[in-house]
């Protein structure tokens, strides 16, 4: 048994040392050799053409292929046409990965697009018709009566309108508009399968994970320990080493394992990634894009570009003020977005922290756990708490479909979770970074987004 400090090894160079020690914290001494091994490339340009050059290769996240979903049918069809040049030209591909995550997810989509149309009936109160006969004969009484008819009758008639999207929509099986493009455009070798064997996909990914390579180690906090990032990327590269050619990837990530960030803004792809593909496609690059970015590269409508962007960074959390919000032209609805961000020294003050919003305010607590998750508590008026797992942005949520009987959950990054106190006020936040001093960070800090919304008020995951 190595006791903790020795060499570990596999082997030994001809002089005599080993080639595989360890630091005392488990990482491989060599770890800059090991991700970067061609030291004479590291110092060339990773230009990428612009998504129109004809030997651009574009692929899609799952994020990506999801996000459709928000826009409206004018922008879907928009969408389609590049897909299908794109197709058409053999230069748009898929991971095997995302159209089997694109496909556990579709359906969550649509149930929640089916309720935010329920919702949007069950909200309204419609005044009660008949009046105080006291009141008969008094000026306005007829007036009112009947502008309440009137009322009554278009109230009938939007419900049975409303009735047949329902049942329009409860009648899809992959026959959803944006199921329907991806049936076209994604035929005849566009999803990309790889041919390793799990065994040996688990033994790579399980070194990269303990070394921290991107990407994916963020998502190790999730029940596959985040594997589907590192299949998304292996297919990447075989794209690189098929096809030789730059590629674009386009996805709505903001993790720390795919971009170096600034200000919470992702600025660069990961150096990793860069040389890593460069290396499987014989010198070639890679650039992250999201879809607006994309689109507006092809030459769309810059309507239809905006409108793409503001769909995303509403996805991403970021404040809008009010951004449309569109469902594939079956449901049109503006949403003002009010999320807000905090960030907190959770080694200070016990771990606790008040935030507020608009006049509310909501008392939370948050102990360590690791870099990928964090333990939030019940604190001060906070009287039930809530871990929100595989809770989508903008999925409607309420506190009474979640387990609230503990008084601690660990809460991974990304995930969302609730706080609801005394006065009825509910939190509703996402866990956007996590620091922990012991572990290579400078200090401890939990980083997060949140909307608190009054009681009875229609909730949302932000």
């Amino acid at each position: 048994m190595t006791n903790k400090g020795e060499q570990k090894t596999a082997g030994k160079n001809s002089s005599g040392p080993a080639v595989n020690s360890i630091t005392e914290d488990g990482q491989p001494v060599f770890l800059l050799e090991d991700l970067y091994p061609d030291a004479k490339s590291l110092f060339a340009p990773s230009h990428v053409p612009s998504a129109d050059h004809a030997d651009t290769l574009v692929s899609f996240d799952t994020n990506a292929l999801l996000l459709p979903y928000n826009i409206g049918s004018q922008d879907l069809t928009a969408l389609a046409k590049v897909l299908k040049e794109l197709a058409e030209s053999n230069r748009l591909f898929v991971a095997d990965r995302v159209a089997r995550e694109f496909i556990k997810n579709r359906d969550r989509k649509l149930a929640d697009m089916l309720k935010a149309l329920r919702d949007k009936t069950s909200r309204v109160q419609l005044p009660e018709q008949k009046l105080s006969p006291l009141l008969d004969g008094v000026e306005g009484y007829e007036d009112v009566t009947a502008a309440s008819e009137k009322l009554s009758s278009a109230w009938k008639e939007y419900r049975k309108a409303q009735d047949k999207i329902l049942t329009k929509m409860r009648d899809w099986r992959g026959t959803d508009p944006v199921s329907l493009v991806y049936n076209e455009v994604l035929a005849d070798g566009r999803i990309v399968d790889l041919s390793e064997s799990r065994e040996a996909l688990l033994k790579e990914w399980e070194t990269r994970r303990s070394n921290k390579t991107p990407p994916g180690y963020k998502d190790s906090g999730k029940d596959d320990t985040g594997v589907g990032d590192f299949l998304i990327w292996k297919v990447l590269l075989k794209l690189g080493a098929n096809h030789k050619k730059d590629l674009i990837f386009v996805t709505g990530e903001e993790k720390a394992d795919w971009f170096v960030r600034s200000d919470a803004e992702r600025v660069y792809p990961r150096p990793e990634l860069v040389d890593e593909y460069r290396r499987a496609s014989g010198g070639k690059s890679i650039r992250l894009s999201t879809l607006g970015e994309l689109l507006e590269e092809m030459k769309v409508a810059a309507e239809v570009v905006s409108e793409v962007k503001a769909v995303e960074r509403a996805a991403n959390n970021a404040v809008q003020s009010a951004p449309v919000i569109k469902t594939v032209g079956i449901v049109t609805a503006v949403r003002r977005q009010r999320v807000k961000s905090a960030e907190f020294d959770y080694s200070t003050h016990d771990g606790c922290i008040s935030v507020d919003q608009n006049g509310l305010s909501v008392d939370l607590r948050f102990s360590k756990a690791s870099q990928e998750a964090i333990y939030f508590l019940r604190s001060g008026s906070t009287s039930r708490i809530a871990r929100l797992k595989d809770v989508a942005p903008g999925q409607s949520v309420q506190i009474e479909d979640f387990d609230t009987t503990s008084s601690s959950y660990r809460i991974g990054f990304g995930e969302a979770f609730m706080a609801l106190n005394t006065r009825g006020e509910l939190l509703v936040g996402r866990i956007t970074r996590i620091l922990d001093d012991t572990r290579g960070d400078d200090h401890d800090e939990v980083a997060f987004i949140y909307d608190i919304f009054r009681e009875g008020e229609f909730a949302t995951a932000p």
